[in-house]
């Protein structure tokens, strides 16, 4: 059977499991959010029972510590719910025997049985759903899956145990797959719920995802295996809970009724069960555990951490092999139907009891208090059994050979210590609620002593710097810039300039153009020396050209209607007298005064007007008299269309636009009469909306109407059937005057007998009328032309007519107000960000606005849109820079719009020298997508929140929870002394139309197509249909337009004829508006739709909903199936017109070739051959048939070849990238170069290139408008937040009515979990870390304690919650930052007065962001062992050095129970190893001094927090998710064995008292121990908490993390410098290869830029001289570039060129190469044919470099220099090879 198994599981990896290849994923916060998954309760109860501080059925022990493990239950349970999650709990009856464990020990079955069954029921009593199911065949399951479709279940993959040696391990693990392989099978992924780890906001573990499909089935073997596996396991089993019987043989129940009766009945049982007489010892063990119970009810939880009983080896045998699993059974036999409180039984206190009791000469009454032994006594009277002897027992004890020997188990103890000395200004008055003792200063610099004390003369000896000295800065930010030295440099500077602003003005076009027309930029005049407060109302807007297709989007002046409210015309306005936002009777705003040129400019502008205006009526005539020489009605129609875009003086001029328009309608009347397919449905709806849309776009030019005019219109809505309608169109005022057209208008109405006076009129074209009600009418056609507004009215700032939401946020930046604005995609909240900078910039010349945008593409386009609406002359300064860590354009410090990510903006707020000068000056701050908030690292968002002290906007489409995340933005913005508030929009301006693609499984040979052919693949999708069983509620914003409102009304009324229901009859609903000739609007639809959605959710809610009869199921399966055959069927009565628009295609195409001879000939007119018409012709380029490319466009075919050109030259574009270029499709993701990604948005927002394949970087805000999104394929990315950025994209406002998404290869069920799924509530990261704490002081330190940091830090420290979601208070946070203080003095980082100290400064705040690896670093540093390995020969010290960096920076994980070494070494030959390998034994001491001492520092803050804050703790013995209570209920006897427990009482403080009744006191082992079993009321997250996670690849212990591997992905690359290992072995996805190589690259040059700054500084004393070089890449040549970096051209840099990074607390990932070295510095390094002074060289590229050292530095130091050089350049060569 054994060999079965074995053969069955090595199959079964194999061929299956070793494939998965898990990914280490944040369960929640990136996948599921707030959809439905599954936690398996057996595999929940087996991680706790296996929890190595779980004292429960372990041998040689009597402990049976139950409350421990609810305890642990609950916490699990807990951090789950607490983070957002939302799942149910299963139980699997044939998972139970993996749950119980694999032990033969009776004790130890019986134990965990016990515990099992005891925890399984609780669960059951607990506030989620619970499941029971046989097993994965069990047709309960079948259901539950069908009706609620959990995204994942969390389960285990593997029993802990050597599965090499041990064959019941093997049969646990092959069960354990196999039930992952079902779980798969129902297309349900699996996460390891072994593995998850609790970090912050996040809940990490292993995804197994479901890509890797078997090729074939299992062998018969491996179902055999399992089958015997199975077997083997329940064969473990003590009791089977099956066999247990409800009554006795004598009809008496057996279960308790309820929890406290229960160890009673148990006893009872147990001596009924017996078949003799008891023997003493068995009487004397039952009654102490009677009596034990009994106890329990009188001792508090505390009394209960108790030390290991010294009960003699013989009496635990006799106690654990024959007693206690005896009565275990009978207690699971005997346990009540409802567990609902913890199980009263505690082994350690039964053991101490039982010693206490076997004792001579004690007397039971004193021991256990004479009521308790009285109430023991009455039942042994009442079970007629013999008096107790306990003397037997203490025989069995005093009787064996080893009782002598036996000692107790020893429990460590924590001794608190006092913390060093540490005074700072602003942080003193904060910190004095730390109590704490104090050590007095007798040590250097009050710090303690190193560890490994460098000699003096060695650059890495301990120095303080001093506050003259200036913090190393990077001269991108806040540095000097490299000036260049000589007229050469001075050339290729500017051409740099040059084409850095190529690119932006290319963006800069495509966002702000329209069909061809440039945006010209607003000037705006400094205001001057003297600041001034213009109010918003006062600035004046940019002319912004909108496209015009009718009225309503075209020329409209401040109307609401199509694109004008669009983002382009989005932007602040001027004033009407008394407008908004001039106070009423005020004195008038002075105007800021205006340059002569400008002056000049505008009364040239004004003439031009004028003259237009006076030329508006001549011209239209002239127009006429051409169209009237147009034969072809539909060139005429083309004609005016073009007018009407792109003529100015038809824009300006509202008489001449309402002729002009009049005439277009005319026009479109007759080409529907000509048509010869008039009659056809939807050739019938396309021309009635169309006139409908033009008709109600005249409203806006109603005060120029004539009678005559409008007499036309109302003509035209008669003849459609829209008679109620016409007063939508007002009659003129009496006596205006009416003029007579230049032309005829088309007569609707004729006399029946034209020749006869009097004659009755008659509709000449009744066929124009709608058949249908006009209600049901607009529902069906015309809801996507609807008036989207929402309370839309005229408002002087903008100019457009803004909604009421709009408006709000309008009033409140006018009050200098924070807001969040929460609004979907296209709903128009861009315009915000520009009314701010508007106020900005014509308020001061010096104050700043900071936009902040998570991605890099994000924020090169605002910067172009920034560069494209304003131009600000500030003589010295800039009116805005772009800043990113590989991207600057103009100078940071200089400018008065600053754009630039989350990271960058921390730092600066962060940097010492701008807190004086820069920061102060900052007056707003945007945050765009600020939902993106949870998943930055490191807390960057909350740092910027935090410190900024300026009123924020923040603007997101997809906060989930907003109400809650406002909450904390408010209570930040109040500390900072602003207003705060939330402005929420729930509606879309454009709908999204979904559609599902299904793949055929075996298609027919595609062999082309003649033409274009419909398929019945592409469904639409009713967003009703997306529902399925079980849904108990919509999501909140599942959006239906129009017509789905009609159609799911037509669905319901067939179900039901609910009075409610019938009110909703869109006629009548409509009723009052109808009869009012008021058209739909948006706002009217939504209420419909939420009267519809009221009564659904009641359907959904009803009993039998899940019922194939129920009405939610019939309206469903209506909306589905009706679509589908109601398409078929209109595809099949739409053939004729499909025939003939087939022929007009081909009549189309016949003249489009026809117009490609023609534009072939006109080339050619200077060569009269007859072949000269092919003289362009290129036989190469894609045929225009082939093509996605839109040349009606402003580029040109000349144009693209000339942008191919430069990008394969200056860039690393791939070749068949740039050849996709030329058929319209294109690619976009961060990683490709920037050159390509700028053309790439470019052409698709101009509409020349049509389709591009993107990742998610596209969702986050970037302005590619685009007519579809179409998802291809599942990926576990595709979750609620990605769905809904990816998703609006299409359809956005100004470009899109209505937006498509159509999904592409993607299950059905798996489409309708994505479009339900709902939002997350939004989680931050706690950012007061050690290396944060490091950087706030340094703040205050090396500022000299300027204002603007001693505000920001104690506005910081004021404030209650540090992040959102976080259980942290602001008295704790306190604690936080002292302890980590203390933590960074003992690092010797820092002195006593907070001032840095040098050489381990720069190492922890360079690398800020690679937080804990930086301060583990440190820690190899000071013990010498980095100069250990440096001073090895190279080849083995750049080796040895790049393992430690492997194991420390950039982690990546590979599950230990997935990877199968000889499986992966059979199937796979790569030069990867894919397991990092262990360090050396010393660097693991090292690192574990390191982890001790930062446990040892935050147990004394979780003890001293305990201590001080006991009184407001929340009450320990409470259960952390149930809140039940475990202490004593009735009052404590006159026991002498609770004295007893007094005494001996463990010192549990800061640790759980649940968690303690394990004998744990404050003593932790790891980090991942105090931050799980500290006691309630205190949190500490292990991010928090600076250890290193350390992991040995060949240790099968627990002593390491021993669920995980390392990814040797680093060191791998960093000896093959091969991407494609990296994927196939490594398990890296290709997507994430770049981003993790150059965070390593960043990091590296962050290490050598503090070496190098060390090797600089020379002796100690002269560090104020020294300027800083800090940021600066060493590794010189352009073979050994020391960061990857891109530039806007993509063009090799040289050394002008080069951006610098990496600095004190600087986001290290922009770097420079060669940069020159201050004079009075020492050169480290020399081209050798160069003796210059200067560091650096050329450009050329040459590598080859020589090393100088300085004369004051030693060679011991000079040769860590080296290996990090030398490491960073073989590194970079082989990066920079890759991705070239």
């Amino acid at each position: 059977m054994s060999t079965l198994i074995a053969d069955a599981l090595r199959e079964q990896a194999v061929s299956w499991f070793t494939h998965l290849r898990p990914r280490w994923v944040d369960i929640i916060g990136s996948y599921a959010g707030k959809e439905l998954f599954l936690v398996d309760g057996d595999a929940l109860v087996q991680v706790v029972l296996d929890d190595e501080l779980l004292r429960l059925g372990r041998a040689n022990s009597c402990d049976w510590q139950i409350a421990h493990a609810y305890w642990s239950v609950e916490a699990t349970l807990h951090e789950l719910r607490k983070r957002g999650a939302e799942f149910h709990i299963a139980f699997f009856k044939s998972n139970r025997p993996l749950a119980i464990g694999t032990s033969i020990n009776s004790w130890i079955a019986s134990a965990r049985s016990l515990a099992h069954r005891t925890l399984s029921a609780y669960i059951h009593n607990l506030d989620f759903e619970v499941y029971d199911f046989e097993n994965t065949r069990d047709e309960e399951w079948k259901e539950y899956v069908f009706f609620n479709k959990p995204l994942f279940i969390l389960t285990n993959d593997h029993s802990l145990g050597d599965s090499t040696k041990d064959e019941k391990i093997q049969a646990a693990n092959l069960l354990h797959r196999a039930f992952m392989k079902d779980m798969h099978d129902e297309g349900i992924l699996v996460g390891s719920l072994r593995d998850i780890d609790f970090r912050d906001s996040q809940a990490n573990t292993f995804l197994y995802d479901r890509k890797h499909k078997l090729e074939k089935p299992f062998p018969s073997f491996v179902e055999k295996g399992i089958h015997h596996a199975h077997e083997m396991i329940l064969d473990l089993m003590e009791v089977d809970p099956d066999d247990f019987e409800d009554e006795d043989e004598e009809g008496n129940p057996v279960r308790a009724d309820d929890v406290p009766a229960w160890p009673e009945r148990g006893i009872r049982h147990y001596f009924s069960q017996l078949s003799g007489t008891p023997s003493p010892p068995q009487l004397a063990l039952a009654y102490t555990f009677l009596a034990h119970v009994r106890l329990l009810d009188t001792i508090d939880l505390d009394l209960r951490a108790q030390p290991p009983s010294t009960l003699s080896p013989s009496l635990v045998k006799i106690v654990t092999e024959g007693f206690l699993p005896t009565i275990f059974q009978t207690l699971e036999e005997t346990m009540p139907t409802d567990v609902d409180e913890p199980l009263q039984v505690d082994g350690r206190i039964y053991a101490r009891l039982v010693e206490s009791l076997i004792k001579p000469g004690v007397e039971r009454s004193a021991v256990l208090g004479s009521g308790i032994a009285a109430a023991i006594d009455s039942i042994w009277k009442e079970l007629e059994l013999p008096p107790v002897d306990f003397g037997a027992l203490a025989q069995l004890a005093s009787g064996s050979s080893s009782a002598a020997d036996a000692s107790p188990e020893r429990v460590a103890e924590f001794h608190e210590f006092a913390l060093y000395e540490f005074s700072c200004e602003v942080l003193d008055e904060n910190l004095s609620s730390v109590e704490a003792p104090v050590k007095a200063p007798n040590t250097f610099l009050s710090v303690p002593e190193p560890l490994h004390e460098f000699a003096d003369s060695t650059v890495f000896a301990r120095t303080k710097r001093q506050l003259a000295f200036r913090s190393p800065l990077p001269k991108h930010l806040g540095g000097e810039q490299a000036k260049p030295k000589d007229r050469y440099g001075m050339m290729k500077l500017l051409r740099k300039n040059q084409r850095d602003m190529v690119h932006i003005e290319r963006q800069a076009n495509s966002l702000t153009g329209a069909k061809g027309s440039k945006l010209e930029p607003e000037v705006i005049a400094p205001v001057g020396d003297k600041a001034v407060n213009v109010p918003a109302a006062t600035v004046v807007a940019p002319k912004v050209e909108i496209p015009a297709e009718t009225p309503e989007v075209k020329g409209a002046k401040g109307k609401k209607h199509g694109a004008q409210n669009s983002v382009a015309s989005s932007v602040p306005s001027s004033p009407a007298p008394g407008g908004k936002g001039k106070k009423a009777g005020g004195k008038k705003e002075k105007e800021p005064v205006l340059k002569s040129a400008d002056k000049l400019r505008m009364q040239i502008e004004s003439q031009k007007k004028a003259k237009a205006l006076e030329d508006g009526e001549s011209w239209w005539k002239n127009r006429l008299d051409d169209l009237k020489n147009i034969p072809e009605l539909k060139e005429r129609i083309e004609m005016i269309d073009l007018q009407l875009r792109n003529n100015k003086r038809v824009e300006s001029d509202s008489k001449l636009a309402a002729n002009v328009w009049l005439y277009r309608i005319n026009c479109e009347c007759w080409h529907w009469i000509e048509n010869p397919s008039r009659l056809e449905p939807d050739v019938k709806d396309k021309y009635v909306i169309s006139l409908v849309k033009m008709v109600r776009g005249m409203r806006q030019y109603q005060s120029v109407l004539t009678a005559t005019m409008i007499k036309c219109l109302w003509s035209v809505m008669e003849v459609l059937g829209f008679d109620d309608f016409v007063q939508m169109i007002p009659p003129p005022p009496k006596g205006a005057p009416d003029k007579k057209l230049g032309w005829d208008f088309i007569q609707f109405y004729r006399p029946l007998k034209p020749n006869q006076k009097g004659s009755e009129v008659v509709n000449a074209y009744p066929w124009m009328g709608i058949s249908e009600d006009p209600v049901d009418w607009q529902l069906r056609a015309f809801g996507e032309h609807m008036d989207r507004s929402f309370d839309s009215q005229p408002d002087d700032r903008v100019k457009f007519e803004p909604d009421k939401w709009q408006r709000d946020v309008l009033d409140k930046l006018d009050r200098n107000e924070s807001v969040l604005v929460v609004a979907p995609t296209s709903a128009g909240k861009t315009f915000i960000s520009y009314y701010a900078m508007k106020q900005v910039l014509t308020s001061s010349d010096d104050g700043i606005l900071v936009y902040v945008a998570p991605t890099k593409a994000l924020v090169t386009q605002i910067t172009a849109e920034v560069y494209a609406r304003y131009r600000k002359d500030l003589k010295g300064k800039s009116c805005w820079a772009i800043h990113t860590a590989d991207i600057r354009m103009n100078d940071p410090q200089k400018c008065q719009i600053l754009v630039t990510v989350p990271e960058m903006l921390a730092f600066m707020l962060l940097q010492p020298n701008l807190a004086k000068a820069w920061t102060p000056r900052i007056k707003r701050i945007i945050l765009d997508e600020i939902h993106t908030l949870g998943s930055q690292p490191g807390g960057v968002w909350e740092q910027i929140l935090l410190l900024a002290r300026c009123p924020i906007i923040g603007l997101s489409a997809t906060v989930g929870d907003a109400d809650a995340f406002n909450e904390w933005l408010k209570s930040i913005q109040t500390a900072h002394g602003h207003e705060h508030s939330l402005v929420l929009h729930h509606h879309r301006y454009s709908h999204l139309r979904k559609f599902i693609y299904n793949i055929e499984k075996d298609p027919d040979p595609f062999d082309g197509l003649p033409e274009h052919r419909a398929s019945e693949q592409m469904r639409f999708l009713h967003p009703i249909s997306f529902l399925r069983p079980g849904i108990k509620e919509l999501p909140s914003d599942l959006a239906l337009e129009a017509r789905d409102c009609a159609t799911l009304y037509e669905a319901m009324s067939k179900c039901s004829d609910d009075p409610a229901l019938a009110k909703l009859k869109p006629t009548k609903f409509f009723e009052k508006l109808a009869k009012k000739g008021i058209f739909l609007q948006q706002a009217d639809v939504i209420r419909y739709e939420e009267k519809l959605k009221d009564i659904l959710t009641q359907w959904l809610q009803e009993e039998d909903a899940k019922e194939s009869s129920s009405k939610i199921r019939r309206v469903v399966e209506d909306l589905s199936d009706d679509e589908k055959v109601k398409g078929w069927k209109d595809w099949h009565a739409g053939a004729k017109g499909r025939e003939k628009a087939a022929q007009r295609a081909e009549l189309k195409k016949d003249k489009a070739e026809g117009d490609k001879m023609e534009r072939l000939q006109n080339s050619a007119a200077v060569d009269t051959s007859p072949l000269a018409i092919y003289a362009n012709f290129d036989p190469d380029a894609p045929s225009e048939e082939f093509s996605f490319i839109n040349w009606g466009t402003r580029y040109s075919a000349n144009e693209l070849d000339e942008d191919i050109k430069h990008l394969e030259r200056y860039s690393t574009t791939p070749r068949f990238l740039l050849e996709c270029l030329r058929r319209g499709l294109a690619v976009h993701h961060s990683g490709l170069p920037k050159g390509y990604r700028v053309l790439v948005e470019s052409l698709f927002r101009i509409g020349f290139c049509r389709v591009v394949v993107s990742t998610e970087d596209l969702a986050l805000g970037v302005n590619m408008p685009a007519k579809a999104s179409v998802f291809c394929g599942d990926s576990p990315a595709l979750n609620a937040l990605m769905y809904r950025q990816c998703a609006g994209r299409a359809g956005r406002r100004g470009f899109d009515l209505l937006g498509k998404v159509v999904f592409y290869g993607i299950p059905n069920e798996r489409v309708k979990q994505v479009v339900l799924s709902r939002l997350p509530a939004l989680r931050g990261n706690y950012p007061l870390t050690p290396t944060l704490s490091l950087r706030l002081v340094s703040l205050l330190a090396d500022s000299r304690h300027a204002q603007s940091a001693k505000d920001a830090v104690s506005d910081l420290l004021k404030i209650d919650k540090l992040t959102v979601g976080s259980d942290i208070s602001r008295d704790q946070s306190l604690y936080n930052l002292r302890f980590s203080i203390e933590y960074l003095l003992r690092a010797q980082v820092m002195d006593s007065n907070g001032a840095p100290l040098h050489p381990w400064f720069n190492f922890a705040s360079f690398l800020y962001t690679n937080e804990p690896a930086n301060l583990a670093l440190l820690a190899l540093f000071r013990e010498g062992y980095i100069h250990t390995i440096c001073n090895d020969n190279m080849i083995d010290a750049k080796r040895n050095l790049m393992q430690v960096l492997s194991f420390l920076f950039c982690r990546q994980y590979i599950s230990r129970a997935n990877f199968d070494k000889e499986v992966f070494a059979m199937n796979n030959r790569t030069p990867s190893k894919v397991i990092l390998p262990d360090l050396e034994p010393r660097a693991y001491e090292i690192l574990q001094r390191h982890n001790n001492e930062v446990v040892n520092v935050f147990t004394e803050l979780a003890v001293m927090y305990a201590i001080q804050h006991g009184d407001e703790l929340e009450a320990d013995h409470e259960l952390p998710l149930s809140g039940r209570t475990v202490e004593a209920t009735s009052t404590p006897s006159n026991s002498t064995f609770l004295q007893l427990l007094k005494k001996s009482r463990l010192s549990s403080r800061s640790r759980s008292s649940f968690v303690a009744t394990s004998g744990h006191g404050d003593v932790y082992q790891s980090v991942d121990e105090l931050s799980r079993t500290v006691r309630r009321g205190i949190h500490l997250t292990k991010h928090v908490l600076p250890a290193i996670e350390l992991f040995k690849a060949e240790s099968k212990t627990t002593n390491w993390e021993g669920e995980r591997y390392l990814n040797a992905y680093l060191w791998d690359f960093y000896m093959h410098g091969q991407d494609k290992p990296l994927v196939d072995a490594n398990g890296i996805q290709k997507s994430q290869i770049w981003y993790l190589l150059y965070d390593f690259s960043m990091a590296l040059d962050a290490m050598l830029t503090a070496i190098k700054d060390l090797m600089q500084k020379g002796q100690r004393g002269i560090d104020d001289d020294m300027t800083s070089v800090a940021g600066e890449s060493v590794a010189g040549g352009g073979g050994a570039s020391a960061a990857i970096q891109e530039d806007w051209s993509a063009e090799p840099p040289d050394v002008e060129e080069k951006l610098v990074g990496g600095a004190a607390g600087l986001d290290v990932r922009a770097s420079v190469v060669n940069s020159a070295i201050s004079a009075q510095n020492v050169p480290l390094e020399k081209e050798r044919s160069d003796e210059a002074e200067t560091l650096g060289g050329s450009g050329s590229g040459s590598t080859d470099v020589e090393l100088v050292r300085p004369e004051h530095v030693s060679l011991r130091d000079w040769k860590v220099y080296e290996v990090f050089w030398h490491l960073q350049k073989d590194f970079n060569e082989k990066f920079k090879a890759m991705w070239a």
